[in-house]
């Protein structure tokens, strides 16, 4: 009797470990890794990689820990699609077989400059020219003179040009505090634009001339011109280096307006200094 129990209870044992086996398959089917206590999660490192034991080897890998060592799947290569039947073309009408026969002639472009002539603006543009959508010369700044005979690119925008689409008169954007005559860094930028057109022509003199309203005394304002266009000339001549025999500075009071001084807004444009070429 106590054999039999025995037995019994060796046998019952069994049975649990094989229940115990059963219960966590990946530890059964992955040796070489580390499990957590409930044997069947797997520990990853700090890296997320999985934890292998001193025994682990190649033959161990698995999908969700090395699925690299393991052998390629194989590429099963599908069925070749069967060939498509092609319906019977269908006869065309006489109209239509008409039409299809006809030959197109392409619209006339004279001067091959991809704008054909129905909507060329410009005719005659000589070859190699680049053109808008119009068929005309491109003219970047705008300044009427096309690019390619524009010798004075990147002109300011409202300034007089030659037939090389270099500057003759330009007004500068350059404002004084009242009864005062010292250039506002604010201006810069302008001045050392206009510099950089002046460094294009070096054969180029100009005048740089000082202009007010008619407001105040007219031998004041004329000599408060002078000095404010004097002001102008030295930061091109020492802060951007344009040659002084080349710039001259002379004022003009309320002598020559552009506008009417019977309104702000018209003396605000007579108080102005502009440059004009004079040579």
């Amino acid at each position: 009797m106590k054999y039999k129990q025995s037995f019994q209870i060796t046998l019952a044992l069994s049975s649990l470990m094989v229940a115990a086996i059963a219960a966590s398959p990946a530890q059964a089917m992955s040796p070489g890794y580390v499990y957590s206590t409930d044997g069947k999660t797997l520990v990853h490192d700090m890296d997320g990689h999985c934890v292998r034991t001193i025994e682990w080897r190649k033959e161990y890998a698995i999908t969700e820990c090395n699925p690299e060592l393991l052998p390629a799947p194989k590429v099963v290569a599908p069925a070749p699609a069967p060939a498509p039947q092609l319906a019977p073309e269908p006869t065309p009408a006489p109209a239509a077989a008409a039409a299809a026969a006809a030959v197109v002639v392409a619209e006339k472009d004279s001067d091959n400059d991809g704008v054909p002539d129905s909507a060329d603006k410009c005719p005659n543009t000589p070859a190699g020219v680049k053109v808008d959508a119009n068929g005309c010369p491109i003219d970047s700044d705008n300044d009427g003179v096309p690019d390619y005979l524009d010798k004075c690119p990147g002109t300011p925008a409202g300034a007089k040009v030659d037939a090389e689409g270099c500057v003759v008169q330009i007004t500068l954007n350059v404002q004084f505090d009242t009864s005062k005559a010292v250039v506002k860094s604010q201006y810069l930028p302008e001045l050392e634009q206009f510099a950089q057109i002046l460094k294009q022509k070096p054969e180029v003199k100009i005048e740089i001339q000082g202009h007010t309203d008619n407001v105040g005394n007219a031998a004041k304002n004329k000599s408060l011109s002078e000095a404010r266009a004097k002001a102008v000339r030295e930061v091109l001549v020492t802060k951007y280096g344009i040659a002084a025999d080349r710039v001259m500075a002379k004022g003009y009071g309320m002598e020559k307006p552009v506008a009417g001084n019977d309104t702000p807004a018209g003396r605000e444009k007579n108080r102005r200094v502009e440059a004009v070429r004079v040579k």
